[in-house]
């Protein structure tokens, strides 16, 4: 029967220890019973509540205090599902093996604090499941405690927040990221260039950019085909390009570097390397082939951004009109 299953599940011989823990359980769900009007009779409470344990999709281990070593008692099958491990191969096991190896995490001492003072807490770990793969854990600990004010149970209730996080990264890198290159994006940019000058990093060499073409490209071969040469663009910028220089692709077709504490000799010479690997790429891709009008400008520190970000923009159109220019001539 439904009990029987339970029992097993639990580990355990005495039935009425199976309800305390299951009770445990209840009470570390249930913040107020004042929220039910009407309360069942304690067996119809336990069955449902029972239930309740069984199916909810978050895990829910109950751990022994007064054994050696704090060991599990009952896990839900949402433990199984988090973990990958099944409830009996996890009975009378300390929780910390989910930890493996990766025991330097400052959640596990609040974790300890909170066991030596008898308090409840909640912490973010990284958990692994049977199978090696890592998990981010939201875990909450509750102490029971019975009438006469001892500890009797912990209940740990887990949750799964993996993807959780992974799209709260992802939003934070597309905060600043450009999500086709992987380039910074024209916020991050301009904050780069005000952190430039707030920290004495002036004067710095601002280039500005455009991919020759790309609408033709767009036009003729489809944007999948557009977007690829912009990829390979991307490279090529973080290729030729210095690891302190804040390579960005701004929008379009549209690109630019900052580089800081850097003269217009040696941001010419970083222009040059740049169109080094744009000919190397082209004669290694010549189906692929990749074409920047450039324009660079002295960000010094007397000088307003907006007045040297023109100043690259034009020096970039004069490349641009010239470089249409010579393919007339040809």
């Amino acid at each position: 029967n439904h009990d029987t299953r339970v029992k097993l599940r639990a580990g355990l011989s005495e039935r009425q220890r199976l309800n305390d823990a299951l009770q445990a359980a209840q009470a570390s769900l249930i913040s107020s019973k004042n929220d039910v009007p009407l309360q069942p009779s304690h067996d119809r409470q336990l069955h449902l509540m029972q239930m309740a344990i069984e199916y909810t999709s978050n895990g829910i281990v109950i751990t022994d205090p007064n054994q050696p070593d704090n060991p599990i008692i009952y896990a839900n099958p949402g433990f199984e599902r988090i973990t990958g491990y099944l409830a009996a191969e996890v009975f009378g096991r300390n929780c910390r093996f989910l930890q493996r190896a990766d025991s330097d995490q400052p959640a596990l001492e609040e974790i300890r604090s909170a066991l030596r003072s008898q308090q409840p807490c909640q912490v973010l770990l990284r958990n692994y499941r049977k199978d090696g793969s890592q998990f981010w854990n939201e875990l909450s600990i509750r102490p029971i405690f019975n009438e006469e004010g001892t500890v009797v149970y912990y209940v740990g209730v887990q949750q799964d927040v993996t993807t959780n996080l992974e799209n709260l990264a992802r939003l934070e890198y597309l905060s600043s990221h450009d999500s086709l290159t992987g380039l910074y994006n024209r916020s991050f940019f301009n904050t780069s260039i005000e952190q430039a000058t707030l920290n004495g990093q002036l004067p710095a060499a601002i280039m500005v950019a455009d991919m020759d073409g790309l609408k033709q490209i767009n036009d003729s071969h489809g944007h999948s085909s557009g977007d690829a040469c912009l990829q390979h663009a991307g490279e090529l910028f973080q290729r030729a390009f210095r690891e302190q220089d804040v390579v960005a692709r701004l929008g379009g077709d549209e690109f630019a570097v900052l580089m800081p504490a850097t003269n217009l000799y040696q941001g010419r010479r970083l222009i040059e390397a740049f169109r080094t690997y744009l000919d190397l790429h082209n004669q290694e891709n010549p189906n692929q082939a990749i074409s920047f009008s450039c324009g660079l400008a002295l960000l010094n520190p007397e000088d307003s951004i907006e007045r040297v970000l023109h100043m690259a923009d034009m020096a970039m159109y004069t490349d641009k009109a010239r470089r249409k220019r010579s393919l007339t001539d040809l």
